[in-house]
């Protein structure tokens, strides 16, 4: 199965700024996505979590990423 993703309109915008070996960690993993999903996370290096996973909810960056969903949306 092919997977698709779409960036949202906030991420996009802030992507054109990002350095280039940045843009191409997003990218590397866009492509693992396409081929793979979130089915096998052993397919990804690192760990894959949402931004707001380790944050103390007390913390402004808590409500910040909940509330704006800074990300790609996965189809």
């Amino acid at each position: 199965m092919k997977y698709t993703w779409d960036f949202k309109k906030v991420f996009a915008t802030q992507f054109s700024n990002w350095s280039k070996k940045d843009q191409d960690k997003i990218l590397d993993f866009t492509d693992i996505y396409e081929e793979y999903g979130l089915e096998d996370f052993s397919k990804y290096p690192g760990k894959i979590a949402p931004s707001w996973s380790f944050l103390d909810i007390s913390d402004p960056n808590y409500s910040y990423t909940t509330n704006n969903y800074l990300g790609m949306c996965m189809k």
